[in-house]
C-alpha cells in the first residue's frame, strides 16, 4: 500500500505505521510475513462474511441493526423494507506520507475508514442470510477493489466480521 495514489513518491522517508492501523493490509507487516494484502472476493464475502439466522425478518433485522450498534458502528441508514443497513464510514487509521529532501520534509496525510453494507434475504423457510460487505476508503476513494484487505490478525476483517456476528447471535 506505500506506493497507493495520492501518497508523495520520492527517495525513501521513515513510515510509521500507527498501533491504531486495522483492518487493512500493511507493506511494512508484510514483510514479517504475519500478514498478507489481498482482493476482497464475492466468495470470501459468501464464506466469511454472512451467516444464517433461524429466525422472522424482523427479529433478524432488529438484532443486527442492534449488534452494529453494540460492535461500535454508526448508522448511515436502515431501510426494513428492503433489509438493508449502511454503517458511516469508521476510522481504521491515517498514514502519513513523506518525501525528505535535504533537511525539509513534507508529507500528506491519507485517512483510511471502513463502511459496511449489510443485506438480509429469506433463506428456506424459516430463517435469513445476513450478509456484511465492507468498503474501504482511502479519504474519500473507493479502494475496495485493490489489495488492500487483511484477513487475519488482531483486528483484521474475519475478527471484524466474527465479533459483529456473535454479538447478532446473542440478540437474536
Amino acid at each position: 500500500m506505500l506506493g497507493a495514489p495520492g501518497c508523495v513518491s520520492g527517495p525513501a522517508a521513515p513510515y510509521t505505521e500507527p498501533s491504531n492501523y486495522s483492518g487493512l493490509s500493511s507493506q511494512s507487516r508484510r514483510s514479517e510475513g504475519s500478514y498478507s494484502e489481498s482482493n476482497l472476493t464475492e466468495e470470501e464475502i459468501t464464506s466469511n462474511g454472512s451467516i444464517y439466522l433461524r429466525t422472522t425478518p424482523e427479529q433478524a433485522f432488529r438484532a443486527t441493526l442492534e449488534g452494529l450498534r453494540a460492535e461500535g458502528y454508526d448508522i448511515a441508514y436502515a431501510r426494513p423494507q428492503s433489509a438493508t443497513i449502511v454503517t458511516r464510514p469508521r476510522p481504521l487509521g491515517t498514514r502519513i506520507h513523506g518525501v525528505v529532501s535535504g533537511s525539509v520534509m513534507s508529507g500528506v496525510a491519507v485517512t483510511y475508514t471502513i463502511q459496511l453494507t449489510v443485506q438480509l434475504r429469506p433463506d428456506g423457510p424459516n430463517g435469513m442470510r445476513v450478509t456484511a460487505t465492507p468498503s474501504m476508503f482511502q479519504d474519500s476513494t473507493d479502494i475496495s477493489a485493490e489489495n488492500v484487505w487483511r484477513y487475519e490478525g488482531g483486528d483484521g476483517l474475519y475478527q471484524r466480521w466474527n465479533a459483529l456476528f456473535r454479538r447478532i447471535r446473542q440478540l437474536v
